[in-house]
């Protein structure tokens, strides 16, 4: 029978891609078929091979063997030790009808043997769960006569100085639990320590760093980090700042500002504020110098191991895993050296001291296991080198209660316990377990017959640990829709206690290294419930505390979870949403977590392999119901014919672009700490976009639509500067459409009770155009315009379907005007979550669609490579320069606002002033080469940009991006604006804000200082955005009368105060006039109600045509603002069907260059409606991708 005739299911894989001549002659085959091309030019016959090559013998094919081999020694050894009865069921057990033999699992325990050539007295495998506390004052030696300082120095050492003992010989003894006394001693002195935390506010500096500053890093540690491995102690650090004590060394001071910079969105801990990656870099330098000057690595302290352990952990979670490895192993050592695995009690009855030392061993020994865990390598502390309970005296913060943190986004409607202490030692007891997993599975050297025996020992462990979990602590999100809520240290808990029942069972059903008859089918229904169990998990923190802070550790359980759940969705045994609700969330841990991003690559390599789609499922609303795959329904050989097979061979290059021959690959472990930098020069590239906005997402997304298989994205920006200015917006998209049914299908939050009140309007291409027109002076490109209006309600719709999210703008373009929800100014439209979740939900499509992404890449120059189509794009990398080739290339790198010298020379005098309010690397660079050495023709508003009214205190070089949008002051069309002479100088109600707001901020440039002030009255203060006009957010000058009102600017800036209140009343008056001639007119802020300052008795100069209210109702509140720049609309000219450079000589399209976003010129002129920006850059992101990987398929084939 041929291979042919074969159903598709059982025909053999081709293993090489060669065939068989190519093959003999060692030269390179193209793989035609039904011949390739050098059979052709040889005149020879073409045969490929078909079939398995013969197997080798690999070394894991001899260790299976030589396992299996024992395996069935040993039992053996059972039968004949057996009784009769006994040995003929384990017999009818092993021996199916078909004569296969299969070691039964449910071997009696006094049956267990070892064959008499291995060692009786030894076992690699680790007790499971101790708690016997063994006499450890042999192992305890005091540095010289007389002294008090104890070290580790054993019996065997040449330097044991044996403690004194009172009387009598050395007795075993189990340690006491805490005292009461010492508990409450203990508990009463962390809550004085609290109490009195605020005198620290009386320093002017601490450590060299501004007070306020120094507290706000410190808040970020106690807040973050610290309820997860208790290492540091809190009452002790904070009394030591304050008193210079031993336990708030420089060295642990600064690695706590270090390690918690990354959590802060304060430009004062950046040594670049335009690079957040430089945040810390101050203190990591510091910690660097302190150990090199001081000596600390050549002395043990008990501060200086934390401070490296908690450097080493950030190190880790920023992808330097040798420089957290190597830290963490000094730390290590430092414990043996400081005898902290040797429980204190016997040394010293200080309750403190005995606190600390208990908390860092153990904070110790977690971090060892979990970095094991990480990196695939032997733990450091083994369970039987230790003695130290992990009882703690000081339970203070058990019950403080969790209070998210803001960058989490969410608010906590009732504050829970945050649990740290039981939860730490609940995580003490599951190290252990997780010592034995790695020692008896995952170590060189493990023993099959051990790991086998092990098996059901460890496991069972696991039970006892889940069934003696204290009820505060029960976590089962799949069990009740209404599970229990659970701070993150709780949920993270349970997830890694199913990723360890995933890494008990793997061994025994993946690449085979021990693999045995009998235990594939109940590993893999172990393996299947706990990977859908930490799914569930993962959800409901996604939910609660969304995934922006999450801690590596979760995304490292996902991770491992996703690995069965590729098996499963292969085998059709398990629902696909299970697979891409976690693929969708290492998508959202990768922000705050970049060394996520390869795992993540790893799961998407495997799901491709299977054929399984992945940029499916992102709309599902939520993942199935827990179920377990049922044993009779599994088919195991085709579920582990799915791992790796130890003998395998890499047919191509990875991610990275390296070859890995003959290299056994671990799913769980292999390649996780590979560097990819060399990726981007690895291949010739379909398309490279420059530029990570939602212009170059846009782009991206529609290139692999179209058939585009290698799509490369750069940015000179780190990963966590990603979005470019489209972060910062409002997520606000300008569309055509036929009203609220029209919309309603793509938004997430209206109700039916809700949409019943809505009054939303058509807004048809006549009206976007009539906008365009009115808005750029009819100066806008017609063709340009027209592809805008046309495509705008496609382009979301198409965005959608990527699993952007979308919602009706409520809170910005909308206003309760007589019971109705009334929409105004022709936008309705914005992403969930803003900009901010606009870039989050396309970086996450672009990732499920096998976008490669390059960080902190330059783009310096391209030129076309002599005789071909190729572009060659130099950029500068981790410090080298880098040729990237590719076939067609796409400008998305923004204008040049952030470039004060282009500013000034193009927007004119006084620009260099204004306020960056987005990403500070949209310098304008790649406008510059473009026009210089491509020939692309500058067109549009050079001297025209988006400039809005912006937060006078906010940072004037960089926008902020946890504030993002929201230090934008719109509020000016219900108040007034008035410079610092106290003179109005615009018509605040001349239009709808969306179409002015990108305007004003020109107006108050133009003023003296660049300054003014915005002014309410009680009226319409309540009418103002809170996310704009907060407390948290803005400095509010508030007074119950306008002359303290005054008063109070004058503080700030203010030089005119009687010119200020004269026209206030001059406006006021104007205000009662009109109203006076107009008594049954109405205020709507929603429509342009024509209330205004001119009537026939009395007109202003200046006019406020609409929504002009008195402003004389106490209180009063005003603002200080000043110009924020947005962006630039001078920019090249396209070809409007497909974003296509023209050139500039003659003005023809430049073959392979595209460009979109800001870049493109001629579609604004001096202002723009609101909204219409994202619009462009996805209409056109969507062309330049379709045409640029048409072009690039066009040209792989000449």
């Amino acid at each position: 029978m041929s291979s042919a005739s074969l159903p598709p299911n059982k025909r053999p894989r081709i293993i090489a891609r060669a065939c068989l001549l190519c093959r003999t002659r060692k030269t390179r085959c193209d793989g035609q078929q039904p011949q390739c091309t050098a059979c052709v030019n040889l005149n020879k016959q073409c045969e490929y091979k078909f079939q398995n090559p013969r197997e080798r013998p690999t070394f894991s094919r001899i260790h299976g063997l030589e396992s299996r081999l024992s395996t069935l020694e040993n039992f053996v050894v059972i039968l004949h030790l057996a009784e009769p009865e006994e040995r003929e069921r384990l017999l009818n057990a092993a021996v199916d009808a078909h004569g296969v033999v299969t070691v039964p699992l449910d071997l009696p325990s006094r049956h267990q043997h070892r064959p008499p050539d291995r060692d009786q007295n030894h076992s690699p495998v680790e007790p499971v769960s101790t708690e016997d506390e063994l006499s450890i004052s042999h192992f305890i030696s005091r540095v010289g006569a007389g002294t008090e300082v104890l070290r580790n120095f054993g019996p065997s050492s040449a330097l044991h100085v044996p403690p004194k003992r009172s009387s009598g010989p050395t007795e075993s003894r189990k340690q006491p639990g805490p005292h009461d006394r010492q508990c409450d001693a203990l508990f009463a002195n962390a809550a004085l320590q609290r109490q009195l935390e605020h005198k620290l506010s009386e320093k002017n500096l601490i450590e060299g760093v501004p007070t306020n500053i120094a507290l706000h890093l410190l808040n970020c540690h106690w807040s973050r980090q610290h309820h997860t491995l208790l290492l540091t102690y809190r009452p002790a650090i904070m009394r030591d700042l304050r008193q210079a004590g031993p336990h708030a060394s420089p060295f642990l001071v600064n690695a706590i500002f270090a390690c918690s910079s990354k959590f802060s969105g304060l430009l004062e801990v950046r040594d670049d504020p335009a690079n957040p990656a430089s945040a810390g870099c101050r203190f990591f330098t510091r910690c660097d110098k302190l150990l090199a000057q001081e000596g600390l690595l050549m002395q043990s302290t008990i501060s200086t191991v934390a401070g490296l352990l908690l450097l080493g952990s950030t190190y880790n979670a920023r992808g330097e895993t040798s420089k957290g490895w190597l830290y963490c192993g000094y730390a290590l050592r430092m414990v043996y050296d400081l005898g902290l695995h040797l429980d204190p009690t016997e040394t010293t009855d200080a309750p403190e001291e005995i606190e600390i030392r208990r908390r860092v061993f153990w904070g110790a020994f977690i971090y060892d296991k979990l970095q094991g865990l990480y990196l695939g390598r032997p733990v450091a502390i083994n369970v039987r080198d230790s003695r130290v309970s992990h009882e703690l005296f000081d339970t203070y913060e058990e019950m403080d209660l969790f209070l998210s943190p803001a960058s989490m986004g969410v608010a906590i409607n009732s504050p829970m316990p945050i649990r740290s202490v039981s939860t730490f030692q609940q995580l003490c007891l599951l190290s252990k377990i997780m010592t034995t997993i790695i020692n008896a599975f995952y170590v060189i050297g493990a023993m099959v017959s051990d790991a086998q025996s092990s098996l059901q020992s460890v496991e069972a462990a696991l039970e006892q640990w889940k069934d003696n979990l204290p009820a505060e602590l029960e976590f089962s999100p799949w069990a009740s829709r209404q599970a229990n809520k659970q701070p993150p240290n709780v949920m993270i808990l349970h997830s890694l206690y199913y990723t360890l029942l995933i890494l008990l069972h793997r061994p025994f059903i993946s690449d085979g290294h021990m693999r045995a008859a009998g235990f594939p089918s109940r590993s893999w229904e172990r393996c299947s419930e706990a990977s859908q169990c930490i799914s569930h998990i993962a959800r409901c923190f996604r939910d609660a505390f969304t995934l922006s802070s999450a801690p590596y550790l979760l995304g490292y359980t996902i991770y491992v979870a996703c690995t069965i759940h590729v098996r499963n969705v292969v085998s059709q045994r398990e629902d696909a949403s299970f697979l891409h609700e976690s693929v969708c969330c290492l998508d959202e841990l990768c922000t705050a977590n970049p060394g996520i991003a390869k795992p993540v690559s790893i799961i998407r390599r495997m799901m491709k392999d299977n054929a399984i789609e992945t940029n499916k499922g992102v709309n599902q609303p939520q993942i199935a119901d827990l179920t377990t795959p049922s044993l009779e329904s599994l088919d195991l050989d085709a579920i582990i014919s799915m791992f790796p097979t130890s003998d395998f061979q890499s047919t191509g290059n990875d991610a990275s672009g390296t070859h890995y021959p003959d290299l056994s690959y671990d799913p769980l472990f292999g390649f996780m700490d590979e560097h990819s930098a060399s990726m981007i020069t690895s291949r010739v590239w379909d398309v490279l976009i420059v530029g990570s906005g939602n212009a170059g997402f846009s782009a991206a997304l529609s290139a692999t639509d179209s058939g585009a298989r290698n799509v490369l994205l750069i940015d000179k920006c780190p990963q966590s500067w990603v979005g470019g200015n489209s972060y910062f917006t409002a997520g606000a998209y300008r569309i055509t459409h036929d009203g609220l049914p029209d919309i309603l299908p793509l938004v997430n939050n209206v109700s039916e009770i809700q949409a019943a009140n809505i009054e939303l309007a058509p807004y048809t291409g006549a009206d976007f155009s009539a906008d365009m027109r009115k808005v750029c002076a009819g100066r806008s490109d017609p063709r340009l315009s027209e592809a805008l209006i046309g495509d705008s309600n496609g382009a979301i719709k198409w965005l959608a379907s990527k699993g952007v999210r979308f919602q009706l703008s409520f809170n910005r373009q909308a206003y309760e005007v007589g019971g109705k929800i009334k929409f105004w100014g022709g936008l309705c439209v914005k992403t969930e979550d803003g900009g901010k979740g606009l870039i989050n939900d396309e970086l996450a499509a672009a990732r499920r669609q096998d976008v490669q992404f390059s960080w902190s890449t330059a783009l310096h120059h391209v030129e076309r490579q002599p005789s071909t189509d190729l572009l060659q794009a130099t950029v500068t990398v981790d410090g080298s320069t880098k040729a990237i080739i590719t076939r067609a290339l796409i400008f998305a790198a923004g204008g040049f606002e952030a470039n004060p010298k282009m500013r000034s020379e193009f927007l004119g005098p006084g620009w260099d002033m204004a306020m960056v309010r987005g990403t500070p690397y949209n310098t304008g660079d790649c406008l510059e080469f473009a026009i210089r050495d491509l020939d692309a023709k500058p067109v549009g508003n050079w001297s025209g940009c988006h400039a809005t009214c912006w937060d006078a205190n906010a940072n004037p070089d960089i926008g902020d991006r946890e504030a993002s949008n929201e230090y934008t002051k719109s509020g000016y069309p219900l108040g007034l604006m008035l410079n610092t002479n106290g003179d109005r100088f615009v018509d605040e109600g001349v239009d709808m804000r969306n179409y002015t707001y990108a305007k004003f901020g020109r107006a108050i440039l133009g003023q003296p200082e660049h300054v003014a002030f915005q002014v309410w009255d009680a009226r319409t203060t309540s009418w103002l955005r809170e996310e704009e006009y907060r407390e948290e957010r803005v400095e509010r000058i508030s007074a119950d009368s306008l002359d303290k009102l005054a008063n109070k600017c004058v503080a700030r800036g203010l030089h005119n105060k009687d010119q200020f209140l004269d026209t206030i009343h001059t406006y006021n008056k104007a205000v009662y006039a009109h109203r006076k001639e107009h008594p049954n007119s109405k205020w709507d802020p929603a429509i342009k109600d024509g209330l205004s300052t001119q009537s026939s008795s009395m007109k202003l100069p200046l006019a406020k045509s609409n929504w002009a209210l008195p402003l004389d109702k106490g209180p009063f509140l005003a603002v200080k603002v000043t110009c924020g720049v947005t962006f630039t609309f001078g920019g090249l000219q396209v070809d409007a069907s497909t974003a296509q450079l023209l050139s500039s000589t003659t003005g023809k399209p430049l073959p392979g260059l595209y460009c979109v976003g800001e870049m493109m010129g001629g579609l604004f002129y001096d202002n723009y409606p609101g909204g219409s920006g994202l619009t462009s850059g996805t209409v056109f992101g969507r062309r330049a991708g379709e045409a640029a990987a048409k072009a690039a398929s066009v040209a792989s084939r000449l």
